[in-house]
């Protein structure tokens, strides 16, 4: 899944999902920094056979009673600062899913330097698209949201790729290998000088009830890469 915004250059890390071990730094740099969500069962690696790379996919569970707010399972990336990021990867949303009536259910979160994100997030519907929320582009760092358009089915694989371009003063949001987002943000005023980490963390909503049913996110095959 090499970049069909950026690639190369000082920060090129391809990555498969294959050392979550439930331990803060793993092989490939990743880390978990909640071991008692490996332990508790909430963050495992699978083989799914319908996934587009079957083996090593991360499989993070909500189980009955989980509480709004917080994430069952994460896996973070630190590196050098990418002015010019892109990252690609493969995620899936079980059926049955209950969602949380704020609407916002996290896929994945990018920090900057100086501490502004991004937010990938799926909604209820209907219909069930993806959409970006970012604290990027405002001044103030005042929360913006951009909806997606693509229509997203449950238990269904999706490409996702994102681009935050300093040089460009633009995001950029795929679906499945089609432009879903393109808008203007002031990252060099308003986002410090790059992206540093990355949180594949799926938060359940910011409110609302405890989930009263167990559903699933899957991530496969994620690469990132950039410039300085």
């Amino acid at each position: 899944m090499k970049g069909r915004a950026t690639s190369g250059g000082a920060l090129d890390y391809d990555f498969v999902t294959q050392d979550v071990d439930g331990t803060t730094s793993t092989v490939s740099g990743w880390s978990n920094p909640y071991p008692s969500d490996y332990t508790a069962g909430r963050l495992t690696l699978i083989s799914d056979g319908s996934a587009p790379i079957p083996s090593h996919v991360v499989q993070v569970m909500y189980p009955v009673g989980f509480a709004s707010g917080i994430s069952p399972g994460e896996v973070d990336y630190a590196h050098t600062t990418a002015s010019e990021y892109y990252v690609g990867f493969y995620f899936k949303i079980s059926n049955p899913y209950q969602y949380s009536p704020s609407g916002h259910n996290k896929i994945a979160y990018f920090y900057t330097t100086n501490g502004r994100e991004a937010v990938l997030e799926f909604n209820q519907g209907p219909p069930l698209t993806a959409f970006l929320v970012e604290y990027v582009s405002d001044a103030g760092g005042a929360e913006v949201d951009h909806a997606g358009t693509k229509i997203l089915a449950l238990n269904t694989w999706y490409k996702f790729e994102f681009l935050m371009s300093w040089k460009a003063s633009r995001l950029r949001w795929w679906v499945d290998g089609a432009l879903d987002i393109d808008i203007p943000a002031n990252l060099s005023a308003n986002a410090g000088t790059g992206v540093t980490n990355e949180h594949f963390s799926p938060t359940y909503g910011g409110g609302g009830p405890n989930k009263t049913e167990v559903d699933y996110v899957w991530y496969d095959h994620i690469h990132m890469s950039g410039l300085p």
